[in-house]
């Protein structure tokens, strides 16, 4: 077997060693092995025991100890920190003096603003580190050599030098054992105690004098105490104030701003007035959404809902846009008033030149928003009755007519009533001299001449001697007199002066103060009927045998008579009369044969046309 040295020894590369030399080495070898299988054992033993160390706290100041016994590491606390330092009386956490400028900066360091007790020392320093544990203990060395290799298969040994030295027999040494477990970290020394307040800086210097001085305040501040600034003061983050918190001005504190927590007030407690001005453009009032709900401008005052313009003052008034609605509780008081103190202009002027159709152009409600007074675009006004939805006077500007009782009237006044139409004519005199005209209806013409304008037609009522003969003459008895014109021409230039007819009062009975004229109702065919209310006198020129019926006669009580014309055909015609006609002598008269012979005949009835009585007149009068 052969044996080389390993590289870098001492001896020729190129000789062997000698048997004697590998033995004694061999042995040696075997022994360092030996050696440190069993600081390898030691130490897997030792790393066991470390992994189940207790941990304790030692006295301060003292040295780390190990029992065995317990398997304890008793570790020593930190020492106690040193006493901070007393607090620097010239050093203050209150505030701030800036020797530059001369200003004092008061601050609170707690959010809950500034009071004298922000004025204090400094905090002491920091107490000193506690001493830092101890290391763990280094593992054993392991077992097995780093001088050299052995190779099962071939038995060589090869021995090499780990210093580049060569190889010698210190080479030859068990393998580094594994890393011994880290001790355990050493307890954390207990923290100093902080050290004593440090006693109240000095009071800044100057005081009220200092305070006389333009001051700098940042951040809240409270006065708790009334305060006077005697300077102008700016506030560039604002002055808050609380709920019900008053900035007040003026000497009794008559002009005062705050808010209540809900509201916000602007007020003037004192007996002055709260004046507003602006000097350019005018003042404003804006709501939440920026629209200018009131702004004035020179002399003009604008009132808008929204960005609307609902009211503006003008040099002549006001100009409304809209619906103005204007509610009350009092009878005394208007809801409008118009009062015009001029003599000439308008009263109350209301343009409503838009409408031009069938809306309101103006409307009058009243309780419970009944209408009493419409007028709509197109003129028509109407008054409402009590109900306020049906019109009882209405004046109908399409056809110029006013109907009463109706709200389409069918002629230029047209009183329509459900029981009795009743257009009335009061006279309030209570002392009336005789012939004193109470009441009068006239009918006035307007022509294009002179002569054709006046009075046509009058109706009037006139007082009477008061029975019996003597007293004084009152309205509640008085005749109606009708006036037609006087003249034959018919001019109306003499106003109606000529009597025509008079009913006279308490009798009912009628004077004419003319003659009677009366159109002739001509009859046919053969059988007739003769209509006693269409006229009084009847012509009949016969065309054959005629037989007669009356009808419409006056009822009873009252009497109808008329008078009948009869011509003969050329061929003599029979006439049957009506079972109802008595005749005298109960006989009907004959008729005259002759052609064209005329027979007149006169009947009259008291009893309704029960029984008509005929008179001759006379026959054969052609």
């Amino acid at each position: 077997m052969s044996i080389y040295r390993g590289e870098g020894g001492s001896g020729d590369a190129t000789n062997d060693a000698t048997v004697s030399d590998v033995t004694a080495q061999a042995v040696i070898a075997s022994t360092k092995a030996d050696e440190a299988a069993a600081s390898a054992t030691a130490a897997a033993a030792s790393a066991t025991s470390v992994q189940t160390l207790t941990a304790a706290t030692g006295a301060a100041g003292s040295s780390a100890s190990y029992n065995a016994g317990t398997n304890t590491l008793t570790v020593p606390r930190g020492d106690t920190g040193a006493t901070g330092a007393a607090g620097d009386d010239s050093a203050w956490t209150g505030g701030s003096y800036a020797s530059a400028t001369g200003v004092v900066t008061f601050a609170s360091d707690d959010g809950l603003g500034f009071v004298t007790g922000d004025l204090r020392g400094a905090t002491g320093s920091q107490g000193i580190q506690g001493i830092q544990g101890i290391q763990g203990i280094q593992g054993v060395t392991g077992d097995g050599f780093t001088g050299g290799t052995y190779t099962a298969n071939t038995g060589v040994v090869a021995f090499t030098s780990d210093d580049g030295l060569g190889f010698s027999t210190g080479d030859l040494r068990g393998a580094t054992g594994s890393q011994g477990i880290q001790g355990i970290q050493g307890i954390q020394g207990i923290q100093g105690a902080t050290g004593a307040t440090g006693a109240a800086g000095a009071d800044g210097g100057g005081g009220d004098a200092y305070l006389a001085q333009t001051q700098t305040f940042t951040g809240a501040k409270t006065f708790s105490a009334t305060t006077v600034f005697e300077a102008e003061i700016t506030a560039n983050g604002g002055i808050a104030l609380g709920n019900n918190d008053k900035a007040t001005f003026g000497a009794s504190d008559d002009l005062q701003i705050y808010h209540d927590g809900y509201n916000s007030y602007v007020k003037d407690a004192g007996t002055g007035y709260l004046i507003l001005g602006g000097q350019d453009a005018g003042l404003l009032v804006q709501n939440s959404a920026g629209d200018n709900i009131l702004q004035t401008g020179g002399n003009n005052v604008t009132l808008r809902y929204g960005s609307a313009t609902k009211l503006a003052t003008t040099s002549t008034g006001i100009d409304v846009t809209g619906t103005a609605a204007m509610s009350g509780t009092s009878y005394a008081q208007p809801l409008l008033s118009v009062d015009n103190a001029s003599t000439g202009g308008h009263g109350a002027y209301i343009d409503t030149s838009g409408f031009t159709n069938s809306h309101y152009a103006l409307s009058v409600n009243r309780d419970s928003g009944k209408q009493a007074l419409r007028v709509d675009g197109l003129g028509d006004v109407l008054f409402y009755e009590d109900t306020g939805t049906t019109p009882k006077m209405v004046w109908d500007s399409s056809a110029e007519s006013l109907g009463i009782g109706t709200s389409s009237p069918q002629a230029l006044v047209d009183i329509a009533s459900a029981t009795t139409s009743t257009l009335r004519l009061s006279n309030t005199d209570t002392v009336l001299t005789e012939n004193q005209v109470t009441g009068q209806l006239e009918f006035y013409q307007s022509d294009a001449s002179n002569n054709g304008t006046g009075i046509t037609g009058k109706i009037g009522m006139r007082s009477v001697p008061q029975k019996p003969a003597g007293g004084n003459y009152y309205g509640n008895a008085a005749d109606m007199d009708f006036y037609v014109s006087g003249q034959l021409n018919g001019y109306a230039n003499d106003n109606a002066s000529l009597k025509a007819m008079t009913i006279l009062a308490g009798t009912g009975v009628v004077e004419f103060k003319g003659g009677i004229t009366e159109d002739a109702v001509t009859l046919t065919g053969t059988a007739t009927t003769i209509d006693i209310s269409a006229a009084t006198n009847f012509v009949h020129d016969l065309t054959g045998a005629t037989t007669y019926t009356f009808s419409n006669p006056a009822a009873t009580g009252n009497a109808s008579s008329f008078t009948l014309k009869i011509i003969q055909d050329a061929t003599a015609r029979a006439i049957t009369w009506p079972s109802s006609v008595d005749w005298a002598g109960g006989t009907a008269p004959t008729l005259t044969a002759t052609d064209n012979g005329v027979d007149v005949f006169v009947f009259y009835t008291i009893d309704g046309g029960t029984t008509y009585y005929g008179f001759t007149a006379g026959q054969a009068m052609a």
